[in-house]
């Protein structure tokens, strides 16, 4: 039975329980008012009985023969997938490259996916190769991506999905861009069907897509170094344990074996909610040698969409987490380098950008390093009420503050600095720009001066000046 069936069915099922459920609650009441009870004895005899909820077919899926038997053939014939020479030169240059087990076609023979790409512009080529009951590989038809401009990435797990339908199963997934030659461009989506080791491509139309993206996601399990046990773990779906985890215990809690207690203060945190994970990498907060996890998730379905990063940490044998941002979310987004190195932006209205900066120490601990306001026009600012401005004469004017204090009370660390498209010289002291910022109060800097001031800044609080990125 087809998912989009079962979906039918427990609609049907939820509301004939619902009025089983309500016939319940009227013989409750029945003690207590005899008499209407009786009136209705027979309608309620007569009443036919809820037929009982069918239930789910097992899944029957079973390997061909058994997985250890298939593994072993894909790893005997390593030199038929493996990357070569001649795949490297199709991109130029060359970045990288992942493979993955699994059984896209559920046929019960295991597949093994080449993954590779290239050149600035992530152009990517992928190859499948299933094994046969003759315990060898075929390789399936990739015509369908080859004759597409730009080939999707399967090691994108964020874009594909599994599909169940009434007619067939298949993968939905999309391009990044609409043309090679293009740095940037809006996502195709396709359906991709598979029949005889061969994909075929159906385009998604616009009001299509909404549809699919409630169904379940396929999480490959990517490796690099071809040996038996990375093929073991990507079968079984697990991550392959890096050798920055001295310990294990960060590839066990990409695993699920093991968790993290919550170390930080982040207010939309939810300890209830689920956060599944679609990515990670290791870095290295105070460039001392052991690494941290940076773990990418995406919020609970019942929250507002968003990805978020978490910044793990194992200290004395058990893993903190340490710092939360916003990877992408409604006006909020975030990153944290490789080094630790944090930047934060947000909206705070059509004219206005919010710019947070701070770095993680070698214990994986916030340092606030500065917060920017960006007027975009500064007429948005607020003055006071007795400054006057032309409206007409500022309209090219925008305003920076920069606030070195947590404590946005703090007047003594707030610099100002205004740029004006119209002249190079908008710091001479008959600018009447400077003029009335600091005739109502508002001292205004260079850029040189402020460049200054954020050195001293991060020198104070033991910012390393080769991890800024402001």
């Amino acid at each position: 039975m087809k998912r989009r069936q079962l979906l039918i069915i427990t609609a049907i099922a939820l509301l004939i329980t619902g009025c089983g459920g309500f016939n319940s609650n009227n013989v409750a009441i029945e003690a207590d008012t005899a008499p209407a009870a009786e009136a209705t004895q027979e309608t309620l005899q007569s009443e036919p009985e809820a037929e009982p909820e069918p239930e789910e077919p097992e899944d029957t899926y079973e390997l061909a023969y058994p997985y250890e038997e298939q593994l072993a053939v894909i790893s005997d014939n390593s030199d038929l997938w493996e990357l070569t020479e001649e795949d490297m030169e199709v991109f130029s240059p060359f970045i990288d490259h992942g493979y993955a087990i699994d059984d896209l076609d559920r046929d019960g023979y295991l597949e093994v996916i080449k993954t590779f790409w290239g050149d600035e512009t992530k152009l990517y080529q992928t190859s499948i190769y299933e094994t046969t009951d003759d315990k060898a590989l075929c390789e399936w038809k990739m015509d369908a991506f080859r004759a597409l401009d730009v080939e999707p990435c399967l090691s994108d797990v964020d874009s594909v999905y599994i599909i169940e339908d009434e007619d067939a199963k298949y993968m939905v997934y999309a391009t990044v861009r609409e043309s090679a030659d293009a740095y940037w461009g809006m996502n195709t989506f396709y359906r991709m069907f598979i029949e005889d080791n061969t994909i075929t491509l159906e385009e998604i139309k616009d009001g299509e897509q909404s549809w699919y993206f409630g169904n379940e996601k396929e999480r490959f399990s990517w490796f690099k170094d071809v040996t038996a046990e990375s093929l073991l773990v990507s079968y079984e779906k697990k991550y392959y344990r890096d050798e920055r985890d001295t310990t294990g215990l960060y590839t066990a809690y990409l695993n699920g074996e093991a968790e993290a207690i919550m170390d930080c203060e982040f207010e939309d945190y939810d300890a209830e909610a689920d956060y599944p994970i679609y990515d990670y990498k290791y870095i290295d907060c105070g460039s001392d040698g052991e690494y941290e996890l940076l773990v990418f998730a995406r919020s609970d379905p019942d929250m507002l969409p968003a990805k978020l990063s978490f910044v793990i940490k194992e200290a004395g044998g058990k893993l903190y987490i340490r710092y939360i941002t916003y990877v992408e979310a409604e006006r909020r987004e975030g990153n944290i380098s490789e080094q630790g190195f944090v930047g934060e932006f947000g909206k705070g209205g059509a004219d206005l950008a919010i710019y947070d900066y701070g770095f993680l120490d070698a214990d994986a601990r916030y340092h606030f390093f500065y917060k920017m306001h960006y007027f975009l026009t500064v007429n948005d600012f607020d003055f006071g009420d007795d400054v006057e401005i032309d409206m007409e004469e500022w309209k090219d004017t925008q305003l920076m503050v920069y606030i070195l204090s947590e404590d946005m009370k703090d007047s003594e660390h707030i610099y100002y600095h205004y740029t004006y498209t119209g002249s190079k010289k908008y710091y001479e002291n008959d600018n009447v720009f400077k003029n009335t910022l600091e005739e109502a109060g508002f001292k205004t800097y260079t850029e040189k001066e402020i460049k200054k001031i954020l050195s001293d800044r991060a020198k104070e609080i033991g910012l390393d000046p080769s991890i800024r990125n402001d």
